[in-house]
């Protein structure tokens, strides 16, 4: 048998550089927490559902001696040719990547780590190059899971790509479906020439290169030897493992972070070296974990993981089948107001707030069958969130309604317990997190910012004043806003500044930064500037979209033009319809995209009802532009 590495031939094809999309979406800071989330979440898709026993995975950081594992050669060769084929190119990521792969080749020993599932099937196909092990290791894009999985983009298989300096991964399975053992190597490497002077891809497979197939355990050879199992399952082995003083602690937070619900329910066991994670040990490690390192996300699962164990109260929901939710509440003074997504397998998708209520805490969970499989088609590659906007245009309806009922019973269920009796002492839904504490404050956070707003829940509500700097679509901070609960808004569907059929339009910038619109016959110029104001607005009846208005303006305009706007979950802007507004007493009938008010002093306050095309929670942006004569 020839055992050594191929590169396809690139025939023609596009070249291969370094940039690799899939193995950058898990790069970065979230390294170690990508790579747990991926492999745990593939492991218990993979459960053995003839067996009773949980899941078992395990991260052993091991040593493997270079010259006893043949595949070091021939990775070392393809660098060699990678190098020399790009080095007219100066590409500095590239060269950056082969100076480390270089570094880790000359050491005698190689890093590995070796991620190993138990009581699981293992990946079958590996004799007929199909099921799962054909869409691991000679697939892109390309996802082999049971209904109900967590997986959908077939990329995730990448995570472990991220953690290697060499960007090599060994995958070596006992299957129960084909009662065989395969293992193969997969390398993400750049094009280069081989051996025989040809353009290859960049893709490399460490294989028998005769029938392009794995190594068998029939063919008792010292690779397969090395990492012999006889349990059924999957063993992951990262070659040349970035490790950092740190990764048992990344690791170890991940897995609490994101599989407590699985390991509290015992379906997950996960051992990191000598320490392992279960049920009974996962409270004690996570306690332990705050105290070393007062880490407050580490705080708030610990609420979660109080929550699911001790609720105050569990609500059903039906969406598609009977009973096919729960969301456990737990009321408690010191709660943080959050609410944690998990689907059927366990793994936490995201976390959101509501905070227009009395402080608790709450775990939502969505068990197997229709809406959990169409929540699977929602998820990104980094299974972070739900979005509806993901399903095609046939679906895209049904998907929209299923969210909406969903965030509805969330926010009915929450209120039944913790609705304040008088809202206007309570944090604005979201805004805490989400605005600056003072009116000066610079440090605006971006609309979209996920570690605080997702913009799903709850309802415009009092805020504090803040100066509103509207031009600046970037920095959306300064403007008051709420959270969509239903996500639905009767609009037209203009993201941008609106400036309508009548109104002065925007030239080019002055010498002084300023939109210059227009000239009168006397010379003057009319300026549209940013417009300097503090605005707060407040729900009266959101279902008939009614509001209370405050502008408080901070210098003279010949006119102000107040402007409302949605944010939908992807950051666009869509602009409100206002169908009426009553000032000093007098209703306007205007059914446009703005209110106009005229001859504005500076300082003057005004204080309005406004009537908006909505009949649902939203988040609300709020600004406009001043029209001022020089």
């Amino acid at each position: 048998m020839n055992y050594a590495w191929r590169f396809p031939i690139l025939d023609g094809g596009k070249k291969q550089g370094i940039n690799d999309s899939g193995i950058a979406t898990f790069a970065g800071s979230e390294l170690y927490n990508n790579l747990a989330r991926e492999i745990c979440q593939n492991s218990l898709d993979a459960k053995d559902v003839d067996s009773k026993e949980p899941v078992i995975v395990s991260f052993n950081l091991k040593s493997i001696y270079k010259p006893i594992f043949n595949p070091i050669v021939g990775l070392q060769e393809a660098l060699l040719s990678c190098k020399e084929y790009w080095k007219e190119f100066d590409d500095h990521k590239l060269n950056s990547f082969l100076n480390e792969a270089f570094l880790t080749l000359e050491s005698e020993t190689i890093d590995i780590l070796v991620v190993s599932d138990f009581n699981t099937n293992g990946l079958h196909g590996s004799k007929t190059k199909s099921g799962t092990w054909d869409a691991l290791t000679g697939s892109n894009g390309v996802s082999y899971k049971m209904d109900g999985s967590q997986g959908s983009f077939g990329i995730g298989k990448n995570a472990p790509f991220a953690c290697s300096s060499l960007r090599t991964v060994f995958y070596n399975t006992f299957s129960k479906k084909d009662k065989g053992k395969a293992f193969e190597g997969v390398t993400s490497l750049v094009t280069h020439l081989n051996n025989n002077g040809e353009e290859t891809q960049g893709y490399g497979f460490y294989y028998n290169v005769d029938d392009r197939s794995p190594i068998f355990d029939v063919e008792n050879t010292d690779d397969l030897n090395i990492f012999a199992r006889n349990e059924y399952g999957t063993d992951i082995i990262i070659l040349g493992f970035k490790k950092n003083i740190n990764w048992k602690n990344d690791i170890r937070r991940a897995i609490i972070k994101n599989f407590f619900i699985s390991i509290l329910n015992n379906k997950l066991i996960v051992k990191i070296d000598q320490e392992e994670i279960n049920k009974e040990t996962v409270l004690p490690i996570l306690n332990n974990e705050i105290i070393t390192s007062n880490d407050e996300d580490l705080k708030r699962i610990k609420k979660y993981c109080d929550t699911y164990l001790n609720p105050t109260k569990v609500f059903h929901e039906s969406i598609f089948s009977a009973n096919d939710i729960k969301l456990f509440v737990k009321v408690a003074d010191d709660y943080d107001r959050s609410i944690s997504h998990f689907r059927s397998s366990g793994m936490l998708i995201f976390e959101k707030k509501i905070k227009k209520m009395r402080p608790y805490e709450a775990v939502l969970i969505v068990n197997d069958g229709e809406f959990n499989d169409l929540l699977k088609l929602i998820e990104p590659p980094k299974h972070d969130k739900w979005d509806y906007k993901l399903l095609d245009e046939i679906e895209k309806d049904k998907g929209r309604k299923a969210i909406q009922k969903l965030n509805k019973f969330i926010v009915d269920s929450i209120e039944v317990l913790c609705k304040p009796e008088d809202s206007d002492e309570i944090d604005p839904d979201g805004l805490s997190d989400f605005l600056p504490d003072d009116v000066g404050d610079k440090k605006k956070k971006k609309v979209g910012d996920n570690s605080s707003f997702n913009g799903d829940y709850a309802e415009v509500s009092n805020v504090k004043k803040i100066d509103n700097i509207v031009s600046n679509e970037v920095e959306q901070a300064s403007v008051d806003l709420g959270i969509s609960e239903n996500g639905e808004v009767h609009n037209n569907n203009n993201s941008n500044t609106n400036f309508d059929n009548e109104v002065l339009k925007p030239g080019s910038p002055d010498d002084n930064g300023e939109k210059i619109a227009t000239g009168d016959e006397e010379g003057n110029k009319t300026i549209i500037t940013e417009l300097k104001t503090n605005i707060r607005i407040m729900p009266v009846d959101y279902k008939e979209g009614e509001y209370n208005l405050i502008c408080s303006f901070k210098k003279q305009y010949n006119k102000a033009r107040i402007e409302f706007n949605a944010i939908g979950e992807d950051g666009a802007k869509d602009s409100l319809f206002v169908f009426k507004y009553v000032l000093d007493g007098k209703e306007v009938q205007i059914n446009q995209k703005f209110i106009d008010l005229y001859n504005i002093k500076a300082f003057s306050v005004y204080r309005m009802k406004v009537y908006l095309a909505t009949k649902t929670r939203i988040v609300i942006v709020v600004g406009g532009v001043g029209y001022e004569t020089k």
